[in-house]
């Protein structure tokens, strides 16, 4: 299997951080932007989506490893981490979203209005995902062909992981002309691949305070995707964010990115529902405050609120375990333990 040189053994508190930073900022760029003042903050958005993901693909790529399982196994695995995920909450969303559709609550970021239902599952199915999941059809894809790529060659070394990476940009550049897989992101596979090869050779993601320097640099340059720019404001964002983890471990806005990275997918896909269902109630909020801004602050409030419901969720896993009154119990207590930790 693939050597990737340095497993990592515990979780990184810094690599938590960051993804709760991305996370929010994810949750911050598809809120509605509605009001006097928040539609200034369209160029500002513009900027986030430069990174915001990417280094979620990045960290992704960096911590994927298929040492130490076999093909099979490791297969299993991204299964429960991202197909049930990705097509449970699909499927989840799309009904959301015909139920809003059919009670006339109409909003720009509901697909069914643009692609109906059927185009929904379709797009689903073509790896395109729904809402805000659609970058998880990439990382699916390149997960896979990474095992795939490794079990045919059993013994790829760390020196080898040019060659992996190599083949899987090569493949993606095939299928992105082709448009056999429409979801495929060219750019977010040149990240992961960025991810897998420092994984064999560097220890630990950079960290910096230096980084807002490549940061500065990144602004003035071209920043399409992907380009030269946006990889200098990717890797000058993380070394920063990382960094800043380090120094923010014991304070408590720090523990609350870091549990917030912990649970970004639960956010990542739970935060659409309450974007839509806060579309009827906007002109509503817009004669109490005409900025917008509190608007903004109560749906990012319900996205963070289902996350801990999904907390819930996720520590009663697999699904037998909500017929059992023990393990219900324990879990609102390790829940409550965690919330206060």
């Amino acid at each position: 299997m693939l050597n990737t040189g340095f497993p990592v053994k515990t979780r990184d508190f810094r690599i938590d951080f960051v993804k709760g930073v991305c996370i929010f900022l994810v949750v911050f760029a598809h809120l509605p932007r509605i009001g006097s003042y928040v539609k200034s903050l369209e160029a500002l958005v513009g900027w986030i989506y430069n990174f915001h993901v990417p280094i979620f693909i990045l960290i992704s790529g960096w911590l994927f490893s298929a040492k130490a399982r076999g093909g099979l196994e490791c297969i299993k695995q991204i299964g429960v981490r991202l197909v049930w995920p990705y097509f449970g909450s699909g499927v989840v969303l799309i009904v959301a979203y015909g139920i809003a559709n059919y009670f006339g609550i109409k909003s720009t970021s509901n697909p069914v209005v643009s692609y109906g239902i059927n185009g929904c599952f379709l797009r689903l199915i073509l790896l395109n995902g729904v809402a805000a999941t659609w970058f998880l059809g990439t990382l699916i894809f390149c997960q896979f062909i990474v095992v795939a790529l490794t079990t045919a060659c059993q013994k790829i070394g760390k020196e080898g992981a040019w060659l992996i990476c190599l083949a899987l940009l090569t493949c993606s550049y095939f299928l992105s002309f082709t448009m056999l897989v429409p979801g495929l992101s060219l750019s977010f596979v040149i990240f992961f691949c960025m991810g897998l090869y420092a994984r064999s050779f560097v220890k630990e993601l950079p960290s910096s305070p230096f980084g807002i320097i490549f940061v500065i640099i990144a602004f003035f340059m071209p920043l399409h995707r992907p380009s030269a720019g946006q990889v200098i404001l990717v890797l000058g964002m993380l070394a920063s964010l990382m960094w800043m983890g380090e120094q923010c471990h014991t304070l408590s806005l720090g523990r609350l990115f870091a549990y917030l990275g912990k649970k970004s997918l639960p956010v990542l896909i739970f935060h659409p529902i309450f974007n839509v269902l806060y579309s009827p109630l906007q002109r509503v909020w817009l004669r109490l405050d005409h900025t917008g801004i509190s608007g903004m602050i109560v749906v990012a409030i319900c996205s963070v609120a289902s996350c801990i419901i999904a907390d819930f969720v996720t520590h009663i896993y697999p699904v037998s375990y909500l017929f059992c009154p023990k393990r219900c119990s324990y879990t609102i207590a390790r829940l409550g333990k965690n919330i206060v930790a």
